[in-house]
C-alpha cells in the first residue's frame, strides 16, 4: 500500500468517524429537547396543580358562605363550637 492509498482510507476512515460524530450529536440534541420539554410540562404541571389548589380554596369558601347565607344561626354556632375546639 502506498502513500497515496493510506491517506485515501486515513480520509475515509476520518469520514466515517465525522459521520458517526453527527449522529451520536443529532441523537444527543434530541434527548436534550425531550429533556427540556419535559421539563417546561413539569413546570406547567406544577402551575396547574397550583391553580386547581387556588379553585378549591375559592370553592371551599364560597360553599361556606352560601352556607352561612341559607342557615346563619347552624352557621354561628358551628363556627362557636370550632373556635371553642381550636382554644
Amino acid at each position: 500500500m502506498n502513500a497515496k492509498e493510506r491517506m485515501f482510507r486515513s480520509i475515509e476512515s476520518a469520514i466515517k468517524d465525522i459521520t458517526s460524530m453527527q449522529d451520536i450529536v443529532i441523537k444527543l440534541t434530541r434527548e436534550i429537547h425531550e429533556l427540556h420539554v419535559m421539563k417546561e410540562h413539569e413546570a406547567k404541571l406544577g402551575l396547574m396543580k397550583g391553580q386547581v389548589d387556588e379553585l378549591k380554596n375559592r370553592m371551599d369558601a364560597m360553599q361556606e358562605f352560601l352556607y352561612s347565607c341559607e342557615r346563619p344561626t347552624e352557621y354561628k354556632e358551628r363556627r362557636l363550637s370550632e373556635i371553642d375546639v381550636a382554644s
